[in-house]
């Protein structure tokens, strides 16, 4: 039993992982075209940038308790815990963003991206 758990929850964090990644990588092909001749050197640049803000995203899904198994029912307890953790997300990523002397300036296109293959996922 405790081993299937935690296949569940391995399941749920690989999902998560997939879909922000996946995020980005729609994100990028809707600014920059999958055909555009810099499209690798970009991907490989946000990839480095975003690899770090992605793990504090999935931290910070692991504190609002995301990855707790009887709490993953939708009602307004877990929705209330969903969109606390990614507020919570979207304040750091600004702050991380700001801080950080890079080229690369996100737009909201990958948080709503984001939100809605979560969704889809998470249901």
């Amino acid at each position: 039993m405790y081993s299937l758990a935690r296949l569940k929850q391995t399941t749920l964090l690989l999902g998560d992982v997939l879909t922000l990644y996946l995020s980005l990588g729609v994100t990028l092909v809707i600014r920059y075209g999958y055909q555009s001749p810099e499209y690798l050197s970009l991907l490989s640049e946000h990839l480095a940038t975003f690899s770090a803000l992605f793990a504090l995203w999935l931290i910070i899904f692991y504190i609002s308790g995301l990855y707790d198994l009887g709490a993953l029912k939708n009602n307004a307890s877990f929705y209330k815990k969903f969109w606390g953790a990614l507020a919570v997300s979207a304040i750091l990523s600004i702050i991380y963003f700001y801080f950080l002397s890079t080229d690369i300036t996100p737009k909201t296109i990958n948080h709503k991206i984001y939100l809605v293959l979560v969704c889809l996922s998470r249901n």
